[in-house]
């Protein structure tokens, strides 16, 4: 698709909606349901800091596309067009920020890691890379690091916490490595064995998290990593045998595994707080 049919309002890769919305819905139900259950007399200042974060994360990932696509234009009547989202979306998204550093001043902490990732993103961006492996990394883990965020507002970043958090971003990277081997170098038989490798190494990761900390939500994230491993082997090898796969079917193979992965880290998450 072109980038003049695309509307710079409403961000059109789709992959990128799951991890974008994922995150944010695991932390948020978990939010919710620890308010509800323990402190359910600080619900309504706790809920506005939470919507304020949403906010904030959805119309920051509205400003970066419009911006990637701003950047790209050499019309300058698309650059006026490209340009009025940016206007729009982050003045937005700075007062959402704005009003949740208000209600906990404490969230401001998240700015560090933030930042490097987005400015590395936009870098990228602007040397026309947007779909580098570099930028992939950026944002997944930007992506991923929205869930302790969200859960500062009732409790500050364990490692139990922020291992789930890793889980989540090793996942969405993992599905960054496997889509790139199926799609963009689905005939890069070097990349194809570095996506496996990294697999592989989130595999590992997960199993020796679960025996040094084992519950029942951590014995399943090898399940987790073991399907994603196998996709990752399986597909691209099915396609070097003439099997064809469109990009609809390649997202469609991937939702029951990120289903998986999100129900297992709702799970921890709530058995963490709760």
């Amino acid at each position: 698709m072109h980038s003049h049919k695309v509307s710079p309002w409403v961000p059109n890769q789709h992959g990128a909606w799951s991890m974008l919305v994922g995150p944010a819905l695991v932390a948020s139900i978990a939010l919710i349901v620890f308010v509800a259950l323990r402190h359910p007399g600080d619900t309504v200042l706790r809920l506005m800091c939470l919507v304020c974060i949403v906010v904030a994360w959805l119309t920051g990932y509205f400003t970066f596309f419009a911006f990637g696509l701003w950047v790209k234009a050499r019309n300058p009547a698309r650059r006026r067009a490209y340009g009025l989202p940016l206007k729009v979306y982050g003045p937005i998204c700075a007062a959402a920020c704005t009003f949740a550093v208000i209600f906990y001043p404490h969230l401001l902490f998240w700015a560090l890691p933030f930042a490097p990732l987005i400015g590395l993103a936009a870098y990228e961006t602007l040397k026309g890379r947007s779909r580098s492996l570099l930028s992939g990394f950026s944002t997944t883990f930007a992506s991923s690091l929205i869930i302790p965020a969200i859960l500062h507002i009732i409790t500050r970043p364990s490692a139990r916490i922020l291992a789930v958090t890793a889980f989540v971003g090793l996942y969405h990277f993992s599905t960054t490595m496997y889509v790139k081997s199926v799609i963009r170098e689905k005939n890069n038989n070097p990349f194809w064995v570095a996506s496996i490798a990294y697999h592989a190494a989130c595999l590992v990761a997960c199993v020796v998290a679960t025996a040094l900390w084992p519950t029942a939500y951590t014995i399943l994230s090898p399940v987790v990593m073991a399907a994603a491993l196998a996709r990752a082997v399986v597909i691209p090898r099915k396609q070097r045998q003439g099997k064809k796969y469109t990009a609809k079917q390649i997202g469609l193979m991937e939702v029951p595994i990120t289903v998986g992965a999100y129900a297992l880290s709702l799970w921890a998450l709530l058995s963490i707080l709760l």
